[in-house]
């Protein structure tokens, strides 16, 4: 089977979705969101650190929660994307945090990645683990060619999770990003992961 048809295989194989499969780390684990995570994301949604970078405003409500985590993730297979992992104290039973692919082209197998941490899980390598797991996913069970990551200038823990995993900045696009609610400007940073320099790195002992 050729990749192409393994990639549209898991979409589309006998009308059913492949899901994303389960994985876990240090006391953490990656599982599909579900409706039930609307609590945790209002928790993590409702505090303005949090989405600082992000264009959408605090949540005021768990109904505005659940609004937004139907629109943005729980409907994705509607329109032939993956579904959102919700990121998992194991310990507490509890969301802290999202990490996706989104934007993805079928055809030239490639998938742009977002991710979300609620503040009190920052500057404990939470989110850097966690991508580690979702590159490992998207290379290895979905077969994608090449994976994406913007953010802004300012973002620095964005950037840094960024370079850690060996994603390399290919592109600066000044004054590109348009924040409504700080009425801002930002300077749009691009970073790209091939599937050859993962296989390099992950040859030569580095993933």
């Amino acid at each position: 089977m050729t990749s192409l048809k393994m990639f549209l295989r898991v979409f589309f194989f006998e009308g059913e979705k492949m899901s994303l499969p389960e994985r876990s780390f240090n006391g953490f684990k990656l599982r599909v969101l579900t409706i039930k995570d609307a609590k945790d994301y209002y928790q993590i949604g409702k505090n303005s650190k949090n989405i600082e970078y992000l264009t959408w405003y605090p949540f005021k409500s768990v109904r505005d929660a659940k609004k937004q985590l139907n629109q943005m993730y729980l409907r994705k297979a509607n329109y032939g994307q993956l579904d959102g992992y919700a990121i998992v104290d194991v310990k507490l039973k509890k969301m802290i945090g999202i990490i996706e692919f989104h934007t993805i082209n079928s055809f030239a197998k490639t998938a742009h990645i977002g991710y979300l941490l609620h503040q009190d899980y920052w500057n404990q390598g939470i989110t850097s683990r966690a991508l580690k797991e979702l590159i490992q996913v998207g290379f290895e069970y979905f077969m994608f060619n090449k994976l994406f990551i913007t953010t802004v200038k300012e973002n620095i823990g964005s950037r840094k999770v960024c370079e850690k995993n060996d994603f390399k900045l290919i592109e600066i696009k000044p004054h590109f990003h348009y924040y409504e609610k700080h009425n801002t400007y930002h300077d749009l940073y691009i970073y790209t992961l091939e599937r050859k320099d993962y296989y390099d790195s992950k040859t030569k002992g580095n993933l």
